[in-house]
């Protein structure tokens, strides 16, 4: 595979996903905010980041202190 191929591949590959984000974005403008898939998503994502939370604790990253 030369570069070309490999940047032709990455350009498509980014225009798919920017193309699908703007559908995405337009989904979400166009859905009622209080409807029942709305709120279970919101509510799976906030209980996804509680649960992330408790598994990595605050300065247990990368903080040079080994």
């Amino acid at each position: 595979m030369s570069i070309e191929e490999f940047a032709d591949m990455e350009l498509a590959d980014a225009l798919d996903r920017q193309a699908k984000d703007e559908e995405m974005k337009l989904q979400q403008e166009n859905e009622d905010p209080d409807s029942e898939e709305v709120l279970e998503r919101e509510r799976q994502k906030v209980s996804r980041m509680e649960d992330w939370k408790d598994v990595n604790p605050k300065g247990s990253g990368v903080t040079g202190r080994m």
